[in-house]
């Protein structure tokens, strides 16, 4: 499906729409000369931003975040039901797994709301998102080692929830440092950054299953691996609340 959009995206998408075939010469007058638009499509300083420490620091951060934060769409229903073994149909159990997804969806709303309060303490907004992303991420680290010690369904999702309104707490300050870092060629950031974020999707995906099968395989147990599996998201959650340590909007 993915490759058929991308075959009837190149077809028909056009930088501009005077570059379009049915675009007539009418709309052309019309519509005018675009010289910014131009301007940002025009020879992506490729090198410049190869070497720009803080969109390594911005892609390596994503990596972090999305290896962490998949779970909740993936492995955390099947989790669940094999842990703690809650009644079929039961309500509240829906509702406990959906728990990362809705309380993660108030976690992106707030997100502004907190670097501007953050901004009118400090007086400088780049140090407001960093001071949020390091220390939002790094209570995601200690949500998911305590995931580790949770005996109940309900206190192991709320730890899941609680770590993902952390992770989409930084979303907006993630987002919007693609945009002052790029400028003109703020698509071209975001795209690499996001692109990145799905290396950790990939990542989540497989090294989550292969650590619970390994501990299964050893006689552990699963509520062994997936331990391990949780004690993984920590470390890695802190190494992108490091990075944020190294993101300079600015530049």
């Amino acid at each position: 499906v993915g490759l058929a959009w991308c075959a009837a995206f190149a077809l028909t998408f056009r930088n501009r729409p005077a570059e379009h075939p049915r675009v007539n010469e009418a709309e052309r007058m019309l519509i005018g000369g675009d010289d910014a638009t131009a301007a940002a499509h025009d020879g992506v300083p490729w090198r410049e931003l190869a070497r720009n420490g803080s969109l390594w620091a911005l892609c390596l951060m994503y990596v972090g975040i999305t290896y962490g934060w998949y779970f909740n769409i993936t492995y955390l229903p099947g989790y669940v039901d094999s842990r703690f073994q809650p009644p079929p149909g039961d309500l509240t159990t829906a509702l406990a797994k959906g728990a990362p997804l809705w309380v993660g969806a108030i976690g992106c709303a707030a997100g502004g709301f907190c670097v501007r309060w953050l901004t009118r303490r400090c007086g400088d907004q780049g140090r407001a998102r960093r001071t949020l992303g390091m220390t939002a991420l790094s209570l995601c680290a200690v949500c998911w080692f305590a995931a580790t010690r949770a005996t109940t369904m309900l206190g192991f999702c709320s730890l899941a929830a609680a770590a993902a309104l952390l992770n989409d707490l930084t979303m907006g300050s993630a987002w919007a440092a693609c945009q002052d870092v790029g400028r003109r060629h703020a698509a071209v950031v975001a795209a690499t950054m996001n692109t990145a974020g799905t290396v950790g999707a990939a990542l989540a995906g497989w090294l989550t299953g292969t650590i619970v099968q390994r501990a299964r395989d050893a006689g552990r147990g699963l509520a062994a691996g997936y331990d391990d599996v949780f004690l993984s998201y920590a470390a890695i959650y802190l190494l992108a609340a490091v990075c944020w340590r190294f993101i300079d909007a600015a530049r």
